[in-house]
């Protein structure tokens, strides 16, 4: 108990400094950073069990990958959990809700190029920041309103584009039972999204185009291209 309770109080001082990079904030943007480093220090992400829990915790499962290299990680938090961060998320200053994207992308950067782990503070800041920006999405919005719960499987995909820039690429699955993605599951659902939106007619396609296309890990630039084939 000890241990989380530090691990807490870290992620807390990381997350404001994180956004920060500790030049003074306008003291709105400092409010609502304060309010987001109180949800970590109060919602730890957890690893969701490979089996259903007569009890989950993990009702929110969020996967964050970075398909340059393939490092990911999911982190798993209770529904109500999940709502709160929403609600946080809505009373964001306008400065810093249109950041999001640029926030969450940059937190999973860190997290990706230290070769971060579920517990360590970098991993735990990307799924918070990550779950900010989900918060500020349309999918988020389609989710409520069609399936009316937020308990499901939430992929963010970090893309690295060839002309330098950054993109994230939010979907959400709804899930059978509060476990897990099973790995093969997990690589199909990457998979699918990825070769869509190198192939596809969305904004999202269009974007990737016009950018030259994507720089993915060899391995996933190799499956995409024999199914694309």
């Amino acid at each position: 108990m000890g241990e989380a309770r530090r691990r807490s109080q870290n992620a807390k001082r990381s997350v404001a400094g994180g956004a920060a990079d500790d030049v003074p904030l306008p003291s709105d943007q400092a409010n609502f950073l304060q309010g987001l480093s109180a949800w970590n220090d109060a919602h730890a992400w957890e690893a969701p069990p490979a089996e259903p829990r007569a009890e989950p915790a993990s009702e929110v499962m969020v996967y964050l990958v970075d398909t340059s290299n393939l490092w990911n990680v999911v982190g798993g938090v209770a529904e109500e959990g999940m709502k709160g961060l929403i609600a946080h998320a809505e009373s964001a200053p306008a400065s810093l809700y249109q950041r999001a994207p640029g926030l969450a992308g940059m937190a999973i950067l860190k997290a990706a190029a230290t070769g971060a782990r579920l517990a360590d503070l970098t991993c735990q800041n990307a799924l918070t920041f990550a779950g900010f920006h989900l918060a500020c999405t349309e999918t988020r919005t389609e989710v409520l309103s069609e399936v009316g719960s937020l308990r499901g499987h939430w992929l963010v995909l970090l893309y690295h584009l060839q002309d330098g820039s950054s993109q994230l690429r939010p979907v959400f699955t709804p899930a059978t039972g509060a476990c897990k993605l099973a790995a093969e599951s997990f690589v199909a659902a990457v998979l699918d999204v990825v070769m869509k939106d190198s192939h596809g007619s969305t904004q999202v396609s269009q974007r990737i185009q016009g950018a030259g296309g994507l720089r993915l890990a060899e391995p996933l630039r190799a499956r995409i291209a024999r199914q694309a084939r």
